[in-house]
């Protein structure tokens, strides 16, 4: 099987859970995101991306209104001499993004596009200007709906660069795993300020957390900062297990929070 640059983006399972959480945890979650079923037809290898963090901050936004000011700690550094961090640090900078698209704060959303882009051309990644530009006008004309579109079409141009002419799908798993880490702790983050039930099953994520691990078997061995992140997820997994319809408790939002926490001091050491 050889790799093809058509990544498979996983928006469904947040989706779901985003829908369950605001109907009140009632709807069913598919158990598993079949990808071994698309291998098989293809002939192909196809990779997994996480899906955006932003998915789940809309669910969170309907059922609560978050104080999205207060939880979010921005990443200042823009240059960082290990590739495999600097994607790590870009997914971050994706997810605290759409945190300020939320809080409607056009000012700081700039700001973190901004150094998102020094960090991607720092992985040698070429942002078309058009794109960027693309970005910044519905940023400031506050149109939310086309943002969320541009910079989705943005962030898989990024993924397929790296695939597809540079062969990294590793760092394209790390730019998606990244934006997945950092979003969680911005969810749990408020939840833990403000828990609610039916907030809390958008965290029962336990079989997207199977598939992103084995995703990340397209990360070389030698990787420091992969292997610090990926080895956090097997107790990720479990503490985000619950039985359909359930909330993650209290104590295991705090418990997801600290790890995320932990990953993110990690990564940016």
């Amino acid at each position: 099987m050889r790799l093809t640059r058509s990544l498979l983006i996983l928006p469904l399972a947040l989706a779901l859970l985003s829908t369950a959480a605001c109907k009140g945890g009632k709807e069913d979650v598919p158990e598993k995101i079949e990808v071994a079923s698309l291998e098989s037809k293809s002939g192909e290898k196809v990779e997994t991306v996480i899906p955006s963090p932003d998915e789940a901050f809309v669910a969170l936004d309907a059922l609560g209104k978050p104080k999205w000011k207060d939880i979010v700690t921005p990443i200042e550094g823009t240059e960082y001499g290990d590739e495999s961090q600097g994607a790590l640090v870009a997914g971050m900078m994706l997810a605290d993004f759409f945190v300020h698209v939320h809080a409607k704060d056009t000012q700081a959303a700039e700001a973190e596009l901004d150094k998102m882009i020094k960090v991607a051309k720092g992985l040698k990644i070429k942002i078309d200007k058009k794109d960027a530009d693309e970005v910044r006008g519905h940023l400031k004309d506050k149109k939310w709906a086309e943002l969320r579109e541009s910079l989705a079409e943005l962030r898989g141009k990024m993924a397929d660069q790296l695939v597809e002419e540079m062969k990294r799908p590793d760092l394209a798993y790390l730019l998606s795993l990244g934006a997945y880490l950092e979003g969680t702790l911005i969810i749990t983050k408020a939840l833990d300020a403000d828990y609610d039930e039916k907030a809390a099953v958008i965290l029962r994520q336990h079989q997207l957390i199977k598939d992103v691990r084995e995703a990340g078997s397209v990360t070389k061995k030698s990787d420091k900062y992969a292997k610090k992140v990926i080895s956090q997820l097997d107790e990720l997994e479990k503490l985000m297990t619950v039985e359909k319809g359930k909330p993650v408790s209290k104590k295991d939002v705090k418990k997801i929070l600290d790890l995320a926490s932990g990953v993110k001091e990690d990564v940016l050491k």
